[in-house]
C-alpha cells in the first residue's frame, strides 16, 4: 500500500468518525441526505453516495473542503506528534 493510499484510508476513517458513514443522515447544501456509502476517493477529493430525503434522488456528494482541511490538519498533527 502506497503512502497516498494510507493517507486516503486514514482520512476516510476520520470522516467516518465525524459522521460521514453509511446509514447516517447529514444535512448538506440545504438538504437532508441519507448516506448509502462510506467516504470514497473521487477525482477531486472525497465524496459519499447519498439519497435525498426530499426527492429520493441518488447523488454523489463531495465532502466540503472545510471539513477535509480540518481532517487533514488533524492527520498532519498526529504524524508530527508521533515523530
Amino acid at each position: 500500500m502506497t503512502i497516498e493510499e494510507q493517507n486516503a484510508e486514514a482520512i476516510c476513517g476520520r470522516l467516518i468518525a465525524l459522521g460521514y458513514a453509511k446509514q447516517n443522515r447529514v444535512r448538506m447544501y440545504g438538504e437532508e441526505f441519507e448516506l448509502i456509502s462510506n467516504p470514497l476517493v473521487d477525482e477531486n477529493g472525497f465524496a459519499v453516495q447519498a439519497v435525498s430525503t426530499r426527492s429520493g434522488e441518488m447523488r454523489l456528494l463531495r465532502i466540503p473542503l472545510s471539513v477535509l482541511r480540518a481532517v487533514t490538519g488533524d492527520a498532519q498533527r498526529s504524524r508530527a506528534d508521533a515523530a
